[in-house]
This record gives C-alpha cells, structure tokens and sequence, in this order.
C-alpha cells in the first residue's frame, strides 16, 4: 500500500532515460513522456493538470522521481525560473529563438536539447564549429524539443575548438559554467550576459556594413564581427570603430557631423536593452574615435573620458555658472582661453582653477543686500537695471538647484564706499525719504532711484541709519493741477493712419501676422515707435488679399485648416505659421469661387451709421471705415473684449459669444453679473447651446442701430475698458 501511494504521487512510472548535461526540463519531460506514453509532450503535460509554458511546476513533478542528486541539481540548474534567471544569469525574452534549433554533430553525440540553443544570437556550435539548423515548427514541437530515444546521463560536453573558444558562443558558455574559463574579457566580464546577448549584434551588424541611415538585417556572421570588436580593452573596441570610420566616411563630413555621420549607429549608446554602465562604457569609446577625426557634439563630450580640453559649456556645468556669468568673469580676470581648430573655446586646468578662485571671491546677494541697507529683491533689481546700462559686476553662481546672483568685492566695496561718502542733509533744502521722492518725481520704482544714486547719476543725502532705503532727496518742484478731464474714446489719430485693431477687424490679421507683414514690407508703419499702420498701405494690402476664413463663415468655401487650400487648388499667399491666416490673392479666390463680396450702396449707408452711433456711443471700440469681407471682429484697443458683425442686405447681425477657455475674463465677468447684462442688454437674444453662450441681434435703420451701440457701451462699463 504505501509502494502504491508513492507511486501516485508521480506522474511517470519509468524512468529510465536519464537527464543530460545542459539540458533543462522541457527537453527531459519530451523525452520521459516519449518512453512512457503514446502521445506528445504537450497533451500529456495538460492531462497531468500543467500550464504547458510552467516549467516550474513540470521540473516540481519531475524532481518527485527517484533520480540521483547530481541528476536533479542538473535539471534545476539548466532550466530557467519563471524570472528568466538561467544559472544565475537574468536573460530576457528576446533573447530567445522561436525556431527549432539544434547542431546535428552533438545530437550524434547525445540525442536530447542543449539549452543554450535557444539563444537566438547563437549561431555556430563552439564545440563543432558547424552552424545551427534552423526549423520553423509548431510551438509545441519547439516548447518540447525531441530528437529521439537517448538513455541520457550527465557526460562532460566535448572542450572547445580553437575558433569556438574565440567566440560568442564559447563566452556566453564559459559565463554559464559549462566549460572552463578562457581569456578575459575586459570590457564584457564586468557586464550581465543579458547586456552582452544584446550589444553585440548590433556592434557587429554596425562594423559588418558600410554606413546606412536605416539599419540592415543582422546576416550570419555580424555577431562574430562584433564579439571580436568588444572582446578585447577598449583601445581595441576604438581602434575598430576609426578603421570604420577611415573606411566609410568622408573624413571633411564626418568633422561636420561627427557622430550623427555613424548613420545608424548613432544612437546605439540610448538602446534600453542593456545595462547603464556598458551604456557609458560604449558611449566614452565611441567619442574618443569622434574626436580622432572631428569635433564633438557638445552635449555628447566626455571630456575626462576622451582627452579633448574642457570647453565653454563644461566649464560652466563644472561650476555652476551661466553663459554671461563666465563671460563676464572671463572679462573682469582676464583670461587667455584659447580656441581649438574648428573655434571652440578650450580652457585649460590652470584656467578653471583662477575662475574657481575668483567665485570664491565672490559675495552673495544675501550680503550684498545687508552692506547697502536694502531687500534682497530689490538688491536683485539693482542688479539687473544696473547690468542694462553696462555695468559688469555681478553674475549668477549656481547654488543647490538655484542660480544665485553674487556681486565682485570690489564692486560692492565702490557701493559701499559711494554711500558712506553721500552729503548730510543741509539744513536750508526740503527733503523727502525715498519712497515720497518715487512718487513726486514720477520714477518709475524705487530700485530705478536706487540704482541711479548708485550709478552717480541721481544726487541723494545720506539718512540718519545709512543705506539705500534710508537715503534722503530734495524735494521735487510742486506740479500745478487743473484743466478739464480728457474725453472718454479714442485720441484723434494723424493724417493718413490706421489703427492695427481695425486692420484686425477688415481682415482678420492678429498681431503676429501684422508684425510679420511689417517686416517683409507689405505693411508700413507711421513711425517706428508709435503702433500705427499707413492707411494707405493696409488698404492696398486689402485690396490684394483676401483671409479666406472670412468666406468660410458665409458658408461659401469651406476650408478647416491652411494644409488644405493646395487641395481646394488656392496658393497660400503667405506661410499660417507666419501669419496666422489662410491669406490668398482676391484675384485667385475670385476665379475659384465666383465674384467676391461686394457690398451695395444700402449696405455702406448703414455700415456709416453703425460706424458713426459706434464712435459716440460705444467709442472704446474700432469699428473700421471699410467693410471687410464675411464676419467684422470689432475690437477694443486692450483686445479684452470683441463682438462680431455679418453684413446682409437688409440688416446687420451684431453677435457677442462668451466660452470658459476662449474669452475667460469676459466669461467670469458675465457669470459674476449675468442678470445685470440680460436686463441690460434687452435688444439682443440669447443662446446657450451647452458650450457656447451667444448674444445675438441684428439691426435694420438708424434707430436699432442707436440702441444696440448703446447697450454696448454700456456692457463695457462692466469690462472697465473705457478709455483715457
């Protein structure tokens, strides 16, 4: 009874072929199922109650038959944990073949699965030196590989041959124990066999071919060419990579490009699949060949690593400066930085240990404040105003993860020293503390004043406490006040003048359009420093030109984004990226869809009315003299608040559309007194489609025309937008 038992608990009742060296339990299983039972692996393995792919819970059962010790170390050392750890080793997924693979020589030899042919990257047996067949079967037959009857047993595997011991195969067997080491390998010993399993190929499909931009297929033999490149030091793996170079590259390209010429290539030191420091590894050796024949890409030196001097942008990272803080300590120390051959500054050890010393030297801002008596804020400013009109003398040192502003001894002792030596105030001069004389003089701030006395260009006294905040200033001459207040609307423009918030409302152009127009002359300005257009340059541009989103809105052409016009067989007269519309000729959307607008002479009657009840009742807004074509966006001068006006036949449709994201200063202040706006705004209608919030009215004669303006101007007592 208890033989019978013990019999139950396993799930072969023969055992006679015994497990194989480097086999591991799929390969066993096959093989005990083939001499117990009449059916595949596969099917016995789910009758025994197995997830096929569980080689943990099959090696569980196997381990249960009355097999050896050294037996059972050997199927638990050869078969891979559900981790994908093999003797030790984490291998990944892709590592493995899907192929039936075997070497015919060692199944003459032992006719049972070695493990280590699932590499994919295993291409010839190191024992034989003949290549691997490759069978594409079910997954079945590869998850259990059977060769047929062997009574098995752990026999030695046959030493390596000369070239097998010199290759991938033989290393990756040496890494696993299954044969003795052999010659060290410095720059793979270090790393996991994964890595290795990953990196090779790709540096062998590298140095195998001539220079691509898109990767070839990996051929039989790459993985030979890059295990010899990496097998060695590193002076071997460069020496490799500047025969490629020498071979396939234009040497006066390569200086330009430097690693962006390896072509494929260039980003093997980013691949994900191996570890970090091989990652570094690859990456130091690959730039000491760049810099055999060119320069480097800045970002992608290692100075330490390749030999070449520091330049402008190391010496600021090891520092922890900014571009104008080592510029300006260049200048105040005086530095002989020389330039290499291709213009990069280089800077010697000598160099950056003087800069060291002189931001040793330096005083942070937080003392800087304290000797001249004020905040560090307005220290700061100082700084900055001060540095506007020419002065050098202070720079940013990155502290921690912030860039902190420190300013030179000397200078703060000059500051210092300019105080100190300030006048008492005279007892016969009416003077002010400093914030009183910002406010009467109409400076701007109270760091303009403090950086002009700095500067020595504001007079000042020196205050009882000392400092800047304490300074004392002679009174300002009283201003006279009187005169009537200014009218509410727009100033009188000069002759021949446009405002650009009616050249927007004509035709649809945003700022950024009209600066570009500007620049490229198809627009002119009446001055440089006041925002006025030459009315008689924006009228020629309309003339010629036509934003075809105007017609889009009239439902005459339709056109969702300018990538289409080419299609709709128009020319972009301009780029959208530059100017922000779909511009084309007039003369061009005329041919494609017939006569453009032309307004009758009822239509311009009652655009003067509007334009002119606009100006006195709603006058913070530009409504333009010329019509424009589909819907008119009529602005005020802020571009805070806009309403839309269609021009029809009979009747002027006058709409005002409010959206959270769109207009969200308009949307909050509707939200915040919408009763008062819908019992103000009687004439209009409103809409709310769940989205959009539209006002909407349309006027016929003069005297819808002075109630609907008036309510306008009203609604912008609301926005605050009247103006000076």
């Amino acid at each position: 009874m208890q033989h019978d038992r013990f019999r139950a608990d396993r799930i072969f009742s023969r055992w006679r072929v015994r497990p194989g060296f480097g086999e591991e339990i799929c390969s066993y299983f096959a093989r005990l199922v083939a001499d117990n039972a009449e059916c595949t692996a596969a099917i016995y393995a789910v009758n025994c109650g197995f997830n096929r792919s569980d080689r943990q819970k099959m090696l569980e059962a196997v381990l249960q038959l009355p097999l050896t010790d050294q037996e059972k170390e050997n199927l638990v050392r050869w078969t891979p944990t559900r981790d994908r750890i093999l003797c030790g080793h984490l291998i990944a997924v892709d590592r493995v073949s899907g192929l039936r693979r075997y070497c015919a020589e060692c199944i003459k030899e032992g006719a049972y699965s070695r493990v280590w042919w699932t590499f994919s990257r295993f291409e010839t047996c190191p024992f034989h030196d003949t290549l691997l067949t490759e069978e594409k079967m079910t997954a079945s037959k590869v998850r259990f590989p059977y060769f047929g009857f062997h009574s098995g047993g752990i026999v030695a595997p046959p030493p390596l041959t000369e070239r097998g011991a010199a290759s991938l195969e033989g290393y990756v067997l040496q890494r696993l124990g299954a044969v003795e080491p052999g010659l060290q390998r410095p720059m793979l010993d270090r790393h996991s066999l994964d890595a290795i399993l990953s990196i090779v190929p790709l540096i062998g499909r590298f140095l195998a071919n001539p220079r691509s931009r898109v990767a070839p297929p990996l051929r039989v033999g790459d993985v030979g060419v890059g295990f010899d490149a990496l097998g060695f030091d590193e002076d071997h793996f460069e020496n490799r990579l500047s025969a490629w170079i020498a071979a396939n590259a234009d040497v006066n390209a390569f200086s330009r490009a430097s690693q962006a010429y390896f072509g494929h290539a260039a980003h093997l030191w980013n691949e994900k699949s191996y570890d970090v420091p091989m990652q570094q590894t690859i990456n130091a050796v690959m730039n000491r060949a760049c810099g055999r024949y060119g320069s480097l890409a800045r970002a992608m030196r290692n100075k330490a690593l390749v030999g070449i001097p520091p330049n402008g942008r190391d010496v600021q990272r090891e520092l922890g400066l900014t571009p104008y803080s080592l510029r300006v300590l260049g200048q105040r120390v005086k530095l002989g930085v020389g330039r290499s051959e291709d213009g990069v500054f280089e800077y010697t050890q000598e160099i950056i240990e003087t800069l060291r010393g002189a931001i040793e030297s330096l005083v942070p801002i937080q003392e800087v404040a304290a000797s001249l008596g004020c905040t560090v804020e307005e220290a700061n400013s100082i700084c900055i105003l001060m540095a506007k009109k020419g002065w050098r003398g202070a720079v940013g040192v990155r502290v921690g993860r912030k860039v902190v502003r420190h300013v030179f001894r000397a200078d703060l002792d000059a500051f210092v020293n300019a105080l100190e030596n300030l006048p008492t105030k005279p007892d016969d001069i009416e003077t002010v503390d400093i914030e009183r004389f910002v406010r009467l003089s109409r400076k701007r701030t109270m760091t303009v004043t403090m950086a002009a006395v700095l500067s020595g260009r504001v007079p000042a006294f020196r205050g009882r406490s000392g400092g800047l905040r304490n300074l004392l200033f002679a009174r300002p001459p009283r201003r006279g006040f009187g005169g009537k207040p200014p009218p509410v609307g727009k100033r009188d423009l000069p002759k021949d003048t446009m405002r650009i918030t009616e050249f927007t409302a004509i035709t649809g152009i945003t700022s950024a359009g009209f600066r570009f127009l500007v620049r490229q002359q198809h627009l002119r300005l009446y001055s440089s420093d006041v925002p006025l257009l030459m009315r008689s340059s924006a009228v020629a541009f309309h003339k010629r030109y036509v934003n075809v989103a105007r017609y889009s809105v009239l439902g005459t052409i339709t056109v969702g984004r300018a990538s289409k016009l080419p299609k709709l067989g128009l020319t972009p007269a301009f780029q959208y990226k530059d100017v922000q519309a779909m511009v084309v000729e007039r003369s061009e959307l005329a041919a494609k869809i017939g006569p453009l607008r032309n307004y009758s002479l009822e239509e311009r009657k009652r655009w003067d009315q509007f334009r002119r009840y606009g100006e006195r009742n709603c006058p913070s807004f530009t409504i333009p003299s010329i019509m424009g074509d589909g819907d008119m966006i009529i602005y005020t001068s802020s571009r805070k608040m806009f309403f839309r006006v269609i021009s029809f036949p009979d009747e002027l449709l006058v709409t005002i559309r409010l959206h959270p994201s769109d207009t969200r200063r308009a949307w909050r202040i509707y939200r915040e007194n919408e009763e008062a706006i819908r019992r103000l705004l009687v004439s209009f209608r409103w809409i709310d489609d769940g989205e959009y919030t539209v006002i909407q009215t349309a006027v016929k004669d003069s005297a819808d025309i002075d109630v609907v303006t008036r309510e306008i101007g009203e609604l912008t007592d609301f926005f605050r937008y009247k103006m000076p």
